[in-house]
């Protein structure tokens, strides 16, 4: 089963066994890949959910902070 993980740091690997997909992958005893980006927001994510060409079984959509900055130039723009 080809498990593949989109969104921000919250879909991120780590070597933390706690991580989502560590824990989704030793649930399925399948190594998943994680295209999740730190720092990231829901455009990032849709995005790269769509150029993604490889085949998949299962997509996981995660977007850990509800109001998130839709961009990241809105983010450099707070002051």
């Amino acid at each position: 089963m080809n498990i593949v993980g989109f969104g921000d740091s919250f879909i991120v690997s780590r070597e933390d066994n706690k991580a989502y997909m560590n824990l989704i992958g030793k649930h399925f005893n399948v190594k998943p890949e994680s295209r999740g980006v730190s720092g990231s927001g829901p455009w990032n994510m849709f995005f790269d959910f769509l150029e993604y060409k490889n085949p998949m079984d299962v997509a996981i959509i995660a977007w850990s902070k509800m109001f998130a900055p839709l961009t990241t130039s809105l983010v450099n723009d707070v002051t």
